[in-house]
């Protein structure tokens, strides 16, 4: 499986994600699933999009270890 950010907007992250079959099985690597999954940051009083925390923008630029 593997998931990545796809792309950063301003008050929303896009997520690719894959599922393969397991590398230990009979044959070759096959896509079993994908999805692309929105998520986005809203203010709780009115549902209104506000821009995604500084915070979280930074760590998303960290590299990821391993």
């Amino acid at each position: 499986a593997s998931a990545r950010v796809a792309r950063v907007g301003g008050a929303s992250l896009t997520f690719a994600q894959q599922l393969w079959r397991d590398a230990g099985a009979p044959g070759e690597p096959a896509l079993l699933a994908e999805a692309t999954i929105r998520v986005a940051c809203v203010a709780a009083r009115n549902l209104a999009p506000v821009p995604l925390p500084k915070t979280l923008l930074e760590a998303l630029r960290r590299p990821v270890p391993g």
